[in-house]
């Protein structure tokens, strides 16, 4: 067990960092994470639903560390939007409250280095926070979507570094690979607002560095588009994709849609395959046409890979399942989580999702985002959601005690204020 602490004079927050688990530092591992090159994988959902099982972060993980992020007056983070890390740094990003940039870095204890652009609509700057980081060329890719539709450039200090020679691109969501390859889904990726038909929509484009276009992927909106009437609402999240990493491959998870692709020198493949069965949406349904979404698996979520399983969870009727694929018996399980409290008309509540805490002894943990080899599942909560959750000297699941109690977790929630930046979590992989 190491405990790394890093106190600073009473004006700025104490950066404590902790790492529970194991007896000696733990570097990133992308040397080590396995190659896969067996995709796609084929996800039979109703054999999920039929074999439930409680998931533990000790079947998959060594350790797991808490870093507090570093607190001042000129530093106040409302919340962390996209996370990203490599060895030594935490770059994330934060709109709420912020006037002056949305993207900030830090080091690896919590403390805080410098900011990345500015806001603004002036050669250099972004109004958006759509970035991805290049881990290699220590470098913050921004997509200005909103206004310019194109990249920018930053090193780690903040500098402006100039435009990427990508075509204009709306990219709603996008990553960038360390060998500079791009991935995006634009707006026309997935489809918001009234039909108008486009054969050329696409669902998702990847470009080199000298923006040459690699390889597409069709919209699927395009399978019955065209009957549908000009002037149908479609809505504003139908077939949005999110990112994840594994081996230094982008992991491409769009919402509603039964395929879902990965990024290989440069060709978009097919990755993961959802056999809904019962629990498949119709096409009104992918795309929130029709106003009764009935009995379905669907949902806004992300592919997490590791060495031997592939997780994604999926809502239904107030309820949330997180499936797991092994991928050396093909056998998909399921653990199943019920919502608390009335949704609020957005998102339902759910406690205790995610896989139970046997690390630190702490509330169910569920990952947010990875690190580029996917060795290393990232989350983030506020500091008072932490004191609250992780500052209970004993968890417990199902009327029993979670072994091992660690007395790390309590230093970190008794050094924190309600009020202080977010803690980063970090689960690193076995």
């Amino acid at each position: 067990m190491i405990v790394i602490k890093n106190f600073r004079l009473p004006a700025i927050q104490i950066s404590v960092a902790i790492l529970i688990g194991c007896s000696t530092p733990i570097a990133d591992k992308s040397e080590s994470i396995a190659i896969n090159t067996t995709y796609p994988y084929t996800l039979d959902l109703n054999e999920g639903m039929n074999n439930l099982e409680v998931f533990k972060l000790s079947q998959i993980a060594d350790s797991i560390v808490f870093i507090p992020l570093e607190t001042n007056s000129n530093i106040l983070i409302a919340g962390a939007g996209s996370i990203h890390i490599d060895q030594e740094d935490i770059i994330l990003g934060s709109i709420r409250g912020q006037s002056k940039s949305y993207i900030f870095r830090f080091d690896r204890q919590g403390k805080f280095l410098n900011t990345i652009g500015t806001i603004g609509r002036g050669p250099g700057e972004y109004s958006t926070i759509s970035f991805s980081i290049n881990t290699d060329k220590k470098a913050v890719v921004v997509c200005r979507w909103y206004i310019f539709k194109d990249f920018i450039s930053f090193d780690y200090n903040g500098n402006y570094k100039g435009k990427l020679p990508i075509p204009p691109q709306a990219a709603i969501k996008f990553e960038i690979t360390n060998s500079d390859e791009i991935v995006v889904q634009s707006y026309g990726g997935f489809y918001m607002g009234r039909v108008t038909f486009d054969e050329n929509l696409k669902m998702y484009e990847a470009y080199d560095s000298t923006g040459k276009l690699l390889s597409s992927i069709p919209s699927p909106f395009l399978e019955k588009a065209h009957t549908l009437k000009n002037g149908t609402f479609i809505s504003s999240q139908s077939g949005i994709s999110d990112f994840t990493f594994y081996s230094g491959r982008p992991l491409m998870a769009a919402q509603n849609h039964d395929t879902s692709y990965v990024l290989i020198e440069g060709s978009i493949r097919p990755a993961f395959i959802l056999k809904r069965g019962e629990f498949s949406p119709d096409y009104n349904q992918r795309y929130d046409i029709s106003p009764e979404n009935t009995r379905f698996l669907g949902g806004y979520s992300k592919y997490f890979e590791t060495p031997q399983f592939v997780f994604r969870h999926l809502d239904m009727e107030g309820k949330r399942f997180v499936f797991r694929y092994d991928k050396k018996t093909t056998k998909v399980n399921c653990a199943k989580f019920a919502h608390v409290g009335e949704s609020d008309g957005t998102y339902y509540y759910y406690d205790d999702f995610g896989f139970i805490d046997d690390l630190s002894g702490g509330p169910h943990f569920y990952p947010e985002e990875t690190n580029k080899a996917g060795d290393i599942w990232i989350s983030s909560i506020s500091a008072k959601e932490f004191k609250k959750k992780y500052g209970i000297e004993q968890q417990l699941v199902d009327g029993e005690s979670i072994p091992p109690f660690s007395k790390e977790r309590l230093e970190v929630a008794n050094k924190i204020k309600d009020d202080d930046n977010p803690v980063i979590i970090l689960v690193y992989l076995k």
